[in-house]
């Protein structure tokens, strides 16, 4: 679907290293964002930094994009919880 395609359109944006650095050397270098479309979505999980002004406006761009193209959510949620972990040198959201 035209929503599905969107939705991975932005997630596949998280996984450009140079504007979504994921490299750590403790749990405290990473962070989790509420980056995606809908407030129900897991945060992603990356190295504490401010964006670069590229990867912020390509981030907005498809995140608007997604949220134009798909149905918002019936319900409001609340931040999905994660664990912001550095695993084997990686950020990474250890929750379940």
């Amino acid at each position: 679907s035209p929503c599905t395609m969107a939705k991975r359109d932005l997630e596949d944006l998280f996984h450009i290293y140079e504007l979504f650095p994921r490299g750590c050397k403790t749990a405290s270098d990473c962070a989790g964002f509420y980056y995606r479309v809908s407030s129900c979505d897991r945060a992603v999980v990356m190295k504490k930094q401010d964006l670069k002004t590229a990867a912020e406006k390509e981030l907005l761009k498809r995140q608007q994009a997604a949220r134009a193209i798909c149905e918002p959510d019936p319900v409001a949620c609340s931040p999905a919880p994660f664990e912001a972990a550095c695993v084997q040198g990686v950020c990474s959201d250890k929750s379940p």
